[in-house]
């Protein structure tokens, strides 16, 4: 049993970690609607900027489900963010107990195996394996937030808008960047000009990544943040990776500080290590 669930809550955190290196209550929806069929090019662009979530940090409580061929695995899992600096991931499956943790920032990731006293800590250069899509920290962190990207940077300006194709159809928005890299995102004027999906992808290589949003709720700062999101990442036959994060609560700004320091008496490993260990008990 002990020898199962290590295997199982193991392949959890590591996919998590493939996914993120690409690894109080809410009130109701808000009832108005954003007519998008008015708007401009720029008009469009403008409503994406303005209604994107504004924030120091984010704290999440979440269910996480990893969908695999052969079994699907769940988890309580909390998820923290502190903008532009670190993204962490903490499963919890059994009373709170953090069984795994994540923790990435622009250069480093830390995986902290608290089953096994052990420790991945690499370099992102290193461990990226999501390299076709020039997926880095700050492509996560904006689909962790539902925020727009362009060019991997955390900032995005109204006059950027002419680095996209905006086009409007029946309530809905498409913008797709006009660089190498290909980005389309999915608006709808039901939910205030929110992303309600994301399409990352690279003319000519295998691997795609889309991002669903849904179940948008009001939160502190009367904010829209979707409290269902699913990540897949694809491949050419089929999907590599499919997880989906079911929030219970969402707080932003509190005071919390995230370091990538591992414990002292843990044994050190490497990232391809922590995968042998884990698929030579399959």
């Amino acid at each position: 049993m002990k020898n199962r669930l290590m295997n199982e809550w193991g392949r959890c955190l590591l996919l998590c970690m493939c996914m993120s290196l690409l690894l109080p209550s809410c009130k109701t929806t808000k009832d108005s609607v954003l007519s998008l069929s008015g708007l401009d090019e720029e008009g469009i662009f403008n409503a994406l900027i303005d209604n994107s979530l504004q924030y120091i940090t984010l704290s999440g409580k979440l269910n996480v489900e990893i969908v695999m061929p052969k079994e699907t695995i769940k988890s309580k899992a909390h998820l923290k963010i502190v903008k532009d600096q670190a993204i962490q991931l903490s499963i919890q499956p059994v009373l709170g107990f953090e069984m795994f943790r994540m923790v990435l920032s622009k250069d480093t990731v830390l995986i902290i195996d608290r089953m096994n006293q052990q420790y991945v800590l690499e370099s992102t250069r290193d461990a990226n394996g999501l390299e076709q899509l020039d997926f880095n920290f700050y492509s996560l962190q904006s689909l962790l937030s539902n925020n727009i990207l362009l060019d991997g940077k955390p900032i995005t300006l109204p006059s950027d808008y002419r680095k996209f194709s905006i086009e409007e159809k029946t309530g809905m928005a498409f913008v797709q960047t006009m660089e190498n890299q290909k980005i389309q995102y999915l608006l709808s004027g039901e939910y205030q000009g929110k992303i309600r999906s994301t399409y990352i992808f690279k003319p000519g290589y295998q691997l795609s990544l889309l991002s669903e949003y849904a179940d948008f709720k009001e939160i502190p700062g009367a904010q829209l943040f979707p409290m269902q999101m699913r990540i897949m990442l694809k491949g050419a036959l089929t999907n590599a990776l499919d997880m989906r994060f079911s929030y219970s609560s969402i707080e932003l700004n509190n005071d919390f500080v995230l370091n990538l320091e591992a414990p002292s008496k843990y044994r050190k490993i490497s990232l391809s290590d922590a995968f042998l260990n884990i698929f030579k008990k399959q």
